[in-house]
Order: C-alpha cells, then structure tokens, then sequence
C-alpha cells in the first residue's frame, strides 16, 4: 500500500524474492504464518517489475500493483 501511494507502484525487487524465500522456508518448515499476506506481497512485487520491464505508465504500473 505504500508503494503505491508515495512510490508510483515501485515495489524494489529485492521484496518479493526475500519474502518469497521467507515465506516458503517457514510455511515448509510448519511455522505459524498466514499464506494469503506473503502471496499478496510477492505478486505485488513481480507486477510492478513486469510494469518497469515493460515500460508501463506509472497508472498502469500502480493498478497492476494494486
């Protein structure tokens, strides 16, 4: 939510592979965490790198992030 009100929908990179990782190592691990937050995150992230990959306006980019 803040990457897309002060940032134009620029999520860094590095979010969604660190959390992606995370995620999976806890939830295989049998840790308590929710799989909904970390999938909304990292998809999040992976849009708004295909927005810049694909050189989309930053309305595109922030809807596509949203």
């Amino acid at each position: 939510m803040r990457s897309v009100e002060t940032q134009g929908g620029r999520v860094p990179l590095r979010t969604p592979i660190v959390k992606g990782i995370a995620s999976a190592l806890t939830i295989g691990g049998g840790g308590s965490v929710g799989r909904e937050g970390p999938i909304v995150q990292v998809s999040a992230g992976f849009a708004s790198a295909l927005g810049r990959i694909t050189r989309q306006p930053q309305d595109v980019v922030v809807l596509m992030v949203a």
